[in-house]
């Protein structure tokens, strides 16, 4: 599951693709200032994912064996 915080805009995720050995998430507008973050549910605090790269204009990246989770959610906030 993936949501977008960011209470000063509209964020739509574009994209979420499987490509190679990677998960690519777009969304849009974009720009620098912006983290993935990770839960294991809902009610647990979201925090960094520290192996998601982020392009600085639209896209995470996220390596397949990063994501080898029993379950999770992720978001895209605002840095602080």
């Amino acid at each position: 599951v993936l949501s977008v915080v960011d209470h000063s805009a509209v964020i739509e995720i574009t994209n979420i693709a499987h490509i190679g050995e990677a998960l690519k998430i777009s969304f849009s507008p974009g720009g620098a200032g912006y983290i993935l973050t990770h839960s294991g549910n809902l009610a647990d605090t979201f925090v960094e994912l520290p192996s998601a790269g982020y392009d600085k204009v639209n896209t995470f990246t996220i390596p397949v064996g990063a994501l080898n989770l029993e379950k999770g959610f992720f978001r895209v906030e605002k840095t602080p």
